[in-house]
């Protein structure tokens, strides 16, 4: 220490020396100052060293923005984030922390990663961050969750950690829909307990505490659509179980006429457990059981319904209302209420009102005695309601009414409808020149025919008459003749006039998507994640979602149908003519507040769809230099290893030297390079698998290929990316296990069936095509099955016999008459075939249709530009007359 002390001042003292000895020196000066000089700035360094943090300090952040699932926080001149599952845990289910917080609030908080270099820190409320690793997640273990989002019909997914998803099931952890509704919403906080992992790991969760309990009858529960059928409605409930609604049990107050109409597959509800019996669960949405809280919850009716329609106790003579559920040519069974039903026989049935019935149409019937007293389900027998009937008495000149064919004479056919008999004479039965002999060979006994009343005259006027009548219906006072010309019922909505009073459609409901809420994590959120481990961005902006129906399709030339090579002048002008147009729509618009919500959307998006354009055409450029060996590669892929544009270039530089496991070698490593929340990226890879194995595998490899895809990939857009590999490679051998693969999984998917009968009419078996659309009629919804029985009328005029694809449009647009589209695609049909006087009946057909004027005059301009370039001066003026005659009758 004393030796230390004599050097400093033994140091001190030359110093001094030598300042005295140079202070009239200018260099000794200028020497003296650089030496403070640089020890200051040494100073200032160790400062700096010492402020510089690191992980694991604790800081006080400020808040900049509240995003939906983290918060954007600043410190100084850092910026980062906070993710939702950083914070610390509440101590009760259902609290959203960012609640209380709001731009500029301070925080006290752990930096738990840190980059230096971009100014960029993520930090945490948890001193001691909680490493959850999949691997060592145990059965029953309690994890802190945040909630995502629902991400499918009976998934809830909740956040375990920035880059760890779990899942709910919602049957089993949740008791009804109000329950749900309550803990649904974005970064509500959830206590929950492992359930299990799977191999791939997805991780499954239930509720902390949370016991399914067993159904019960008579119990409120909550309950997924799983299918809609025509006359039932199939509900899948916790544990798996099945249970099914009667269209009786929709609405016990008010009947429907569509009763299903306002739900869809995929909905929550709540149901009342009606019965468990052998036969099955069934269930009720009546609100009168559910009770008001529990009903408020699920889809209601919107339109009134014209008529009053309520179920009646059972008993003789009851009128009562019901929905048939059975119908064959002798018989149809009718649904009065869960238990009950009544059978309708044909034989006395008008045969008019027997064509009308179809299944789930709701009727009015009159009931008679009970055939099966005692037995669980009565079955009784009962008559078709007539509604109100026309006498002798009440008839009048001009009614029109179905009529069945009794007997055929020379002079005419004896007709009948209900207590109403009639005489048609040979006259009035066509408007051209009837014979006895065409007369007896055109009609019947039994045919169905409509009938106008244009005569009624009192038997006493004439004996002869009488006599006559007498032996036909002695009863009958008045002479009654009805006319069957076409030209006396042309005009005349004949379906109004026949039809009986009762048979009222209700007013279609209008039915929300309800399934577009849904979310799914890989596609929004795990985005910004990304860029949170790339670290380089101040905004934290979520990406545009991403579609995952998308099917990309790769050649081997490296080349990506989702990737466009002319990306930039062309794309950026039609965004700007889109944009041009909603601002000048936007201007017109009074409401101003609006009017600046959505011009800050659209620049958003503009903004978005500009930054996606610019990184295209940069990675574009880049790849430009035409990489020619895996080191060029290689360096590609350290500046951009989620894309699968240069991965999949990878793989077609090795199959180019032949090395096809090589290039299998490249497509694994892609798929475990790319990050999880790029999906699409990543099924690209897939679809580029597919093909190797395709063209360089065998079955057994394309086929364990294709099975570990769907575990990660969507299994619908998957298969159909299958379907047409195999399709445009010709591997009918193959496409057929696929087809029927897919058919298994996606019975109810309108378009695997389309795919399906494409295929089977290219390989040219019709007799297979012929036997399914049956299958599809029972299988599918009403709302499919117009598209799909339409498109298989089209795959019939294209592939087929277009005498089958007549057929099948003649029954849509017979079933569907005010339909125009369906009458536009006959129409295009048949313009393909080009039989012109096909087309020209067909047009006249659609120009004197009961629909709009607007629909009219496009198929006046349709048919007129058809005669113009296959008609002559005759038949386009022919076409110009009527045009002029509808616009003055509709004047």
């Amino acid at each position: 220490m004393n030796s230390k002390s004599k050097t400093t001042k033994v140091t001190a003292k030359k110093e001094t020396e030598s300042k005295q000895v140079n202070k009239n020196t200018p260099t000794t000066k200028t020497t003296s100052t650089t030496k403070t000089e640089t020890k200051t700035t040494s100073n200032i360094k160790d400062q700096k060293k010492n402020e510089q943090l690191k992980v694991g300090d604790k800081v006080t952040v400020e808040v900049v923005e509240l995003n939906e699932y983290h918060l954007e926080i600043k410190y100084k001149d850092y910026r980062g984030i906070i993710h939702i599952s950083n914070f610390e845990a509440p101590t009760e289910n259902g609290i959203d922390l960012f609640e209380s917080i709001k731009p500029k609030h301070k925080l006290e908080v752990y930096i738990v990663q840190l980059n230096d270099t971009k100014k960029w820190i993520e930090c945490s409320q948890q001193k001691d961050q909680i490493k959850l690793s999949v691997d060592s997640l145990k059965s029953s273990q309690i994890v802190k969750t945040f909630v995502y989002g629902q991400t499918s019909s009976n998934e809830l997914a909740v956040f375990m950690k920035p880059d760890q998803i779990g899942y709910l099931d919602i049957l089993s952890n949740f008791s009804s829909v109000a329950e749900f509704e309550k803990f649904k919403n974005s970064r509500v906080f959830l206590k929950c307990q492992v359930k299990q992992v799977s191999k791939d790991k997805r991780v499954e969760l239930s509720l902390f505490n949370s016991k399914a309990s067993k159904i019960k009858q008579g119990q409120v529960v909550i309950g997924l659509v799983q299918e809609i059928q025509t006359c039932s409605m199939k509900v899948r409930l916790s544990s798996n179980l099945l249970a099914t609604v009667k269209l009786v049990d929709v609405d016990n107050q008010n009947l429907h006429s569509e009763p299903f109409s306002i739900y869809q597959q995929g909905d929550l509800l709540n149901f009342f457990v009606k019965s468990i019996t052998n036969s099955g669960v069934f269930l009720s949405l009546d609100s009168e059981v559910l009770g008001a809280d529990a009903s408020s919850q699920n889809p209601k009716f919107e339109n009134v319904t014209s008529i009053k329609r309520k179920s009646s106790p059972i008993g003789q003579g009851v009128h009562t209302w019901g929905y048939i559920v059975e119908l064959n040519s002798q018989m149809a069974r009718v649904q009065l209420t869960t238990e009950d039903s009544a059978v309708l026989l044909a034989s006395e049935t008008n045969a008019y009102y027997w064509s009308t019935l179809t299944l789930g149409k709701l009727i009015r019937v009159v009931l008679g005695s009970v055939k099966e007293e005692g037995t669980p389900q009565q079955s009784v027998s009962a008559k078709f309601h007539p509604g109100t009937q026309l006498t002798e008495t009440t008839i009048k000149l001009g009614d029109i009414l179905p009529l069945e064919v009794k007997s055929i004479k020379d002079y005419g056919i004896f007709v009948q409808s209900g207590k109403i008999h009639a005489l048609c004479h040979i006259s009035q039965v066509a408007d051209q020149l009837m014979t006895p002999e065409l007369l007896k060979e055109n009609f019947s006994e039994g045919d169905l025919v409509i009938g106008k009343c244009c005569k009624i005259e009192d038997y006493k006027i004439s004996e002869l008459k009488q006599s006559k009548a007498q032996k036909f219906n002695k009863h009958q006072k008045f002479s009654l003749n009805f006319t069957l010309k076409p030209s006396e019922l042309e005009g005349i909505d004949i379906d109004s006039k026949i039809r009986v009073d009762w048979d009222i459609q209700d007013t279609p409901e209008p039915v929300p998507s309800r399934t577009s809420a849904f979310k799914t994590p890989f596609d929004r959120y795990l985005s910004e994640i990304q860029k949170q481990l790339e670290m380089g961005e101040d905004a934290m902006s979520v990406d545009t979602e991403t579609n995952n129906n998308d099917i990309v399709a790769f050649n081997w030339n490296g080349t990506s149908e989702s990737v466009t090579q002319d990306t930039g002048s062309k794309k950026r002008k039609e965004m700007d003519k889109y944009d041009d147009e909603i601002e000048s729509d936007l201007e017109e618009s009074e409401q101003g507040v609006e009017k600046k919500k959505l011009k800050l959307e659209k620049s958003k998006t503009r903004e978005k769809n500009e930054k996606e354009i610019k990184e295209k055409e940069d990675l574009l450029s880049e790849q430009n230099s035409a990489p020619e060996s895996p080191q060029d590669f290689e360096r590609l892929l350290l500046g951009s290893p989620n894309s699968s544009y240069i991965w999949v270039q990878y793989m077609s530089f090795y199959l180019g030297l032949s090395e096809i496991n090589k290039a299998r070698e490249i497509g694994e490593r892609a798929l475990k390079k790319i990050l999880p929340n790029q999906m699409v990226e990543q099924r690209n890879v897939w679809l580029s698998l597919y093909n190797l194995e395709n063209l360089f595998g065998s079955a057994e490899t394309l086929m364990t290929l294709f099975k570990r895809s769907i575990q990660y990939q969507d299994p619908k857009t998957m298969y159909l990316s299958m379907l047409s590999i195999l399709d445009n490679t010709e591997k009918y051998d193959k496409l057929e296990t696929y087809f029927q693969m897919a058919i298994k999984k996606f019975k109810y998917s309108a378009k695997i069936w389309c795919r399906y009968a494409e295929y089977l009419l290219k390989v040219g078996k019709h007799d297979v095509f012929s036997q399914i659309t049956s299958r599809v009629i029972e299988l599918l919804p009403k709302k499919k099955q117009i598209k799909v029985i339409s498109k298989f009328g089209q795959l019939e005029f294209k592939q087929g016999d277009p005498e089958r694809g007549r057929t099948i449009f003649e029954g849509l647009v017979a079933s569907y008459p005010n339909r125009t589209d369906l009458w536009n695609i006959y129409i295009d049909m048949e313009l393909k075939i080009k039989d012109e006087a096909k087309i020209r009946n067909l047009m006249d057909r659609c120009i004197n249709l009961k629909v709009s004027d607007k629909n009219i005059k496009q198929f006046f301009k349709k048919y007129l530009n058809f005669e113009k370039q296959h008609g002559n001066d005759k038949s386009i003026q022919r076409i110009k007359h009527l045009a002029i005659k509808f616009v003055e009758q509709t004047k």
